[in-house]
């Protein structure tokens, strides 16, 4: 008997670790798990449809690597902030000190191989220019 009520106990503790640990990952949406699973690379930066990602462009600043942290820190570029999914995680919310204001983009694809953002911000150029921005990235 007692054999019979060490096994039930042994069992009932490993039916609520494995249960505590689903919990866990299922507090993460399909949407979060896949921006912050990967490492992303810019792959076409364009403004009002020309390419500006290059040396000296409007958007060079925002090339190379992108990282979203679980926690909601990362990195576009060269810039370093926080990040938040917003309505209904159709849309992220991106700030950083070396911005002039948030940044709000619509996401237009986020797949496993693929991230693509629309957005529109101002210029801290004088006069400033509004820039109808796009950028795509893909896993690193």
């Amino acid at each position: 008997m007692q054999k019979l009520g060490i096994s039930l106990f042994v069992i009932m503790l490993c039916c609520i670790i494995f249960s505590c640990n689903k919990e866990v990952e299922e507090q993460h949406s399909e949407k979060f798990l896949l921006l912050t699973n990967h490492t992303w690379l810019s792959d076409s930066l364009l403004a009002n449809q020309e390419e500006a990602g290059g040396f000296g462009q409007a958007l060079f600043a925002f090339s190379g690597e992108t990282i979203f942290n679980d926690d909601g820190t990362g990195t576009v570029g060269k810039y370093v902030g926080t990040w938040a999914f917003l309505e209904d995680e159709t849309q992220i919310r991106i700030i950083a000190d070396s911005l002039p204001g948030a940044v709000i983009a619509f996401i237009r694809e986020l797949t496993e191989q693929s991230f693509k953002i629309e957005a529109g911000f101002l210029t801290q150029t004088t006069p400033p220019e509004y820039l109808d921005v796009r950028m795509t990235f893909k896993k690193k």
